[in-house]
């Protein structure tokens, strides 16, 4: 046999089922993939917390500047009406105790004391020029009322328009339910009801001293006015004489739509905002205007059953000095807060974190972008790389393996290289080298082995033929003896139960002929048995039973006495009757 053909066959070629370039690609893949996923996640979060430092100080630089604009309007009320305090004052102390009301002021129908005729249209009144004076039909006319309100009247006509460019209206109050009013385009003095108390309005009683006892201006909350149709606050400011008494409040009503507008549609992006007082009276919210309206602007957050308005308002209430943006966890939003000192509302920029997210994933999707462009750039020179320079180089040797594997050593490699792949083929050829000589070896022994195996084997025929030889006459011998032992115990197993039976036939035959002659006796005796009795007599078949059973004994017996015989015969086979006779020769003996 040839030794390299055994080889061939015993080691079979087995032709790589899956590339190691694929799979050290595949893992490469895996592994730069990994890295961009968790660069991608560290650049989420780093950009996070970012994101959140700049958010926060970036809020808190415009709340406060989108607060301080829109607190000018309210600082310039509070402080015209310093200004207008004293100088009604001084106007006061110029008109006589003893003066009289103008010409102009007539008693309507329903008693109040007006200045324009109650037959003729408001519309004709040029309230652009003119003041509204206004007298509750309940009102005493006092000699100190027709001072105050002639002094008022006076004062408005003097410095009423000049404010008009800031505020929609100027006007005083008495605390006897009368008013001077400066209305531009609203004769307000000549259209309000008879029935209406100035004094237990808000706009009025937040100057009284039982809630106003600083003394300084106050505001209203958010009311409509049905007489101008408009969502306004009011300014108010009480003005005392020198005894302290309250004697009239001067007032400026702020139309609130243009600032309601620009709360509502100003806003950063994704945001909104809203505005409320420390009392928790909402004064604007872009999702419950209707609400606000439908109440008459007295829509309180702490009495509402909204948990969200009620979260702002608790963390605004929370915020501590110098803080301008805090957390609202629960509702996943930053609240940016600053104050409006004038009429002492929040106004609050409602921040959802959400933004901050959809930021940090776009950059984070941008850079995922990137890393998954560096991946395929980088797979595809790895590829490259594997290709030319660790999978051709593989498959050459895979080549070569295969070529050796079917005994064919003469086989060459690149050997020029200076690395591991190098020196694998040098040292792949030096084993082909030594498996050659191994195998020539192997060859020349394996001619003297089968020579010797040749002889050998002629030897061991002739040996076997004599074994078989003896061997049959053996197996002959030993099959007799152990059929005889065999047939011997056979005999005896039998024997033993054949013999039992046997002994047993006579006592059982003599029982049945009893028990048969009972039978007969009592059939005899009762020969009218009862149903069930009768009944089984007839399952089992008495008669037959009566007639059969001797028959059957006596079967038994012959049979019994049958196999006794070929008993005997068995044993006689086996070995000689010992408990008979037999020949022995006594000369032997």
């Amino acid at each position: 046999m040839n030794v390299k053909s055994a080889a061939a066959q015993q080691q079979p070629t087995r032709r790589c089922q899956r590339s190691l370039m694929r799979i050290t690609l595949i893992q490469m893949s895996l592994i730069l993939a990994g890295v961009v996923v968790v660069l991608t996640g560290l650049s989420y979060f780093q950009l996070m917390r970012s994101l959140e430092s700049h958010t926060i100080s970036d809020l808190a630089d415009y709340v406060t500047e989108r607060g301080r604009h829109e607190d000018d309007l309210f600082q310039l009320a509070e402080d015209n009406h310093a200004s207008l305090k004293s100088r009604f004052l001084q106007t006061l102390e110029q008109i006589n105790e003893d003066v009289l009301l103008p010409a102009e002021m007539q008693e309507w129908s329903d008693g109040t004391i007006r200045n324009f005729p109650q037959n003729v249209s408001p519309e004709e009144f040029d309230s652009y020029k003119n003041a509204t004076l206004y007298i509750s039909s309940q009102t005493v006319n006092t000699s100190s009322l027709r001072q105050r309100m002639v002094a008022g009247n006076s004062f408005l006509a003097a410095y009423g328009a000049a404010w008009h460019n800031r505020f929609i209206n100027t006007y005083l109050i008495f605390p006897e339910n009368a008013l001077v009013g400066y209305f531009p385009g609203v004769p307000w003095g000549l259209e309000i009801a008879s029935d209406l108390d100035m004094t237990k309005e808000e706009y009025f009683y937040i100057s009284d001293r039982r809630y106003n006892s600083t003394r300084e201006t106050a505001w209203s909350g958010l009311f409509f006015d049905p007489v101008s149709k408009q969502w306004m606050v009011t300014a108010a400011t009480p003005i005392d004489d020198v005894q302290g008494q309250h004697i009239a409040t001067v007032g400026h009503d702020i139309v609130l739509n243009e600032l309601i507008k620009r709360t509502i549609d100003v806003h950063l992006q994704g945001t909104y905002n809203l505005i409320f007082r420390a009392d928790g009276r909402l004064i604007v919210d872009p999702q419950r205007m209707d609400l606000i309206q439908g109440n008459q602007g007295n829509y309180n957050i702490v009495n509402s059953g909204d948990a969200h308005l009620r979260r702002i308002f608790g963390a605004v209430q929370s915020l501590e000095a110098g803080q301008s943006v805090v957390t609202n966890s629960a509702d996943d939003e930053y609240l940016a807060v600053t104050k409006l000192e004038g009429p002492d509302w929040y106004f609050v920029v409602v921040y959802p974190r959400s933004l901050l997210n959809s930021v940090a994933l776009r950059s984070a999707g941008f850079v995922l972008f990137i890393g998954a462009i560096a991946l395929i750039l980088n797979i595809l020179v790895l590829s490259w790389v594997l290709h030319y320079q660790v999978s051709h180089p593989l498959n050459q040797l895979l080549v070569t393996t295969e070529q050796v594997s079917s005994g064919n050593f003469n086989v060459t490699l690149d050997l020029s290289r200076q690395d591991e792949l190098g020196r694998l083929a040098s040292a792949f050829m030096i084993m082909s080298r030594e498996l050659s000589k191994s195998f020539a070896q192997l060859e020349a022994q394996n001619d003297a082995l089968e020579l010797r195996v040749q002889e050998r084997t002629q030897e061991l025929s002739q040996t076997l033929v004599e074994l078989r030889s003896t061997h049959t006459q053996l197996v002959q011998s030993e099959k007799m003896s152990s059929l005889g032992q065999l047939v011997s115990g056979i005999a005896h197993e039998i024997n033993n139960p054949v013999n039992f039976i046997y002994a047993n036939l006579d006592p059982a035959q003599t029982y049945v002929k009893d028990l048969l002659a009972l039978v007969n006796l009592y059939q005899a005796e009762y020969a009218d048995p009862s149903q069930s009795i009768q009944s089984f007599i007839n399952d089992i078949d008495l008669e037959f039973v009566k007639e059969d059973l001797p028959k059957l004994l006596n079967s038994m017996t012959v049979g019994s006495e049958r196999i006794r015989d070929i008993v005997k015969s068995l044993r006689n086979f086996s070995r000689l009757d010992e408990s008979g006779f037999k020949p022995v020769d006594i000369s032997e003996g």
